[in-house]
């Protein structure tokens, strides 16, 4: 859901809320838990979904490479501001920052 740019934004940002908070414990689930959510963060048409897909991919950035990248180009300064700080703060917490 969070991923699918045509459901409800509300929904998206609900679901990422979930995945921030509860991380799936089985790896793949985990793993596909947050592609979904980079999905969301890639999204050039909602800001807000891509500000709750960045908070919520903190505890997924040790754990693949390209989240980590990912949330380092968005807390760089090319980026919405809402986004880049959510970016910054979820490296923060996964410790990369």
């Amino acid at each position: 859901m969070v991923a699918d740019a045509d459901e409800y934004d509300l929904a998206r940002t609900e679901a990422a809320t979930v995945l921030r908070l509860w991380p799936p414990a089985d790896p793949g689930l985990r793993h596909r838990a947050g592609r979904a959510l980079l999905a969301a963060l890639n999204d050039p048409e909602e800001d807000l979904v891509r500000q709750y897909a960045a908070m919520a991919l903190g505890p997924y950035a040790s754990d693949d490479p390209a989240v980590a990248e990912a949330l380092i180009a968005a807390g760089g300064s090319e980026e919405d501001p809402l986004v880049q700080a959510c970016a910054r703060s979820a490296l923060e917490e996964a410790g990369l920052a």
